[in-house]
């Protein structure tokens, strides 16, 4: 069934293909073979290019042509999405009327830094979101909480004072934004603890564990509650390094895992939890 939709890029491309082509492309994205992925994408442009416009690919199927690069976590596959976004961002400055990528195929472009472990792009990449952002005014293009917790994420994972450095301004720069939707959330707390958790500082993942509990229980918002993994970081730094508080802090992990098993219980019995 695949093979005969992709024979349709020989026979013609209409607007009912259109839809066949993003289906083939998902399919080819989620088998990890963007080069299929990407063939598809060029031959819907090689019928634009004909003067066929009806077929113009949209930013979605640009992301979906993204995705596998993104996960393959290889220099060559950086620089390949790198390429994609760029022919993009090149036809929009010649067409402002074709899309432009916008802040989903950007993020792809950061998780696939991270991916090839390197933090610093990443950042950079970030940091030219927001110049496309305020300088350009490209709206779509605005960094998200998930943009800020994957840069974190990368830099967490140095295990260096340069990155804890790094972290820890990233997520002062959440926290000082007047931004509702850009404010630190789990993901974000669970990265500053992973980078003080390398650092071998249980204090300050005990105190980050907790303040990041306290806004769950003021907030019931979902985006403000410690995961499993959280905890684990938090007791792996604790049992990792001879501390003379080391019991205190334990208990003080014991208790907020005890609430929040008491919390999620009366919210499955109340009917408003949701996993």
């Amino acid at each position: 069934v695949l093979d005969e939709m992709v024979q349709l890029s020989s026979t013609g491309i209409d607007k009912k293909s259109l839809v066949a082509y993003g289906t083939v492309m998902r399919l080819w994205a989620r088998q990890m073979q963007p080069l299929r992925a990407e063939k598809l994408l060029q031959d819907l442009w090689d019928s634009c290019d004909n003067g066929n416009w009806s077929v113009e690919p949209d930013v979605i199927l640009y992301h979906i042509a993204l995705q596998p690069w993104s996960a393959i976590g290889t220099l060559p596959a950086c620089e390949k999405l790198l390429a994609l976004l760029r022919q993009m961002e090149d036809r929009h400055k010649r067409n402002p009327k074709l899309p432009s990528p916008n802040h989903y195929c950007y993020n792809s472009l950061v998780s696939a830094w991270v991916n090839c472990e390197r933090p610093e792009e990443a950042e950079k990449t970030l940091w030219e979101m927001w110049r496309l952002y305020n300088d350009e005014g490209r709206k779509n293009v605005k960094p998200d909480l998930a943009t800020y917790s994957v840069v974190m994420w990368a830099w967490s994972k140095i295990g260096s004072e340069v990155s804890l450095s790094k972290v820890k301004q990233l997520f002062q720069d959440l926290s000082d934004m007047n931004d509702s939707t850009l404010k630190p959330d789990a993901s974000a707390y669970h990265a500053l603890i992973a980078a003080y958790g390398r650092d071998g500082k249980a204090d300050k993942c005990v105190a980050l564990l907790e303040e990041l509990w306290n806004h769950y229980r003021r907030t019931k918002n979902p985006r403000f509650k410690p995961n499993s993994a959280t905890y684990k970081v938090v007791r792996d730094t604790i049992d990792k390094n001879d501390l003379p508080t080391a019991k205190e802090l334990a208990e003080t992990v014991r208790v907020i895992w005890g609430d929040g098993q008491e919390i999620q219980s009366d919210e499955r019995s109340s009917g408003t939890f949701q996993l």
